[in-house]
């Protein structure tokens, strides 16, 4: 149960509580959906033709699905959107949950092409695997109050640390 002195923040955003509405751009729902269209409705078609080129380029040394070449075509639409969600390499969230979230972006596209067939709508999945801020991923807290720290050896973009046999005390 929530008060006003401890609020659930997910819990009143899944809930759609107008009191967290000024820290939202929108509530998952319809309506805001339609709402973000109109307001991203104007990006410029020199940038799509760009972002084409260099999508093509980018994927022609790879062998590419039917459906990825066909939402990359999409892009050059003034009525094309993009649904981007991404994931920030940290300690303590499996593959599991990368998979959630790329299912999600997915499912959602699918549901916004059927409910709303007068745009396009491409899922897009990015990973944060050249972040740098090690001191932001280097640990996780195992009950809410017990925080874990692991000591990389190593420095650079994180998705290129090799993880050691220290990480299995974990």
């Amino acid at each position: 149960m929530n008060t006003k002195s401890s609020r659930n923040f997910k819990t009143d955003y899944i809930n759609q509580a107008p009191e967290i509405s000024s820290f939202i751009s929108g509530f998952p729902n319809l309506d805001s959906f339609k709402a973000a269209i109109k307001k991203r409705s104007q990006f410029p078609q020199e940038n799509r033709e760009l972002l084409y080129e260099h999508l093509i380029q980018s994927y022609s040394d790879i062998n590419t699905k039917e459906k990825v070449l066909q939402n990359i075509s999409l892009l050059k639409k003034d009525n094309t959107f993009v649904l981007c969600t991404g994931h920030q390499l940290c300690l303590g969230l499996g593959p599991l949950y990368t998979t959630y979230k790329i299912l999600t972006i997915i499912k959602l596209s699918e549901y916004l092409n059927t409910t709303l067939p007068e745009y396009n709508f491409i899922p897009v999945f990015w990973m944060a695997s050249e972040d740098h801020d090690l001191e932001e991923i280097n640990h996780f807290y195992s009950d809410f109050k017990t925080k874990h720290i692991y000591q990389f050896d190593q420095e650079g973009a994180s998705g290129r640390i090799t993880i050691d046999s220290k990480l299995e005390s974990f």
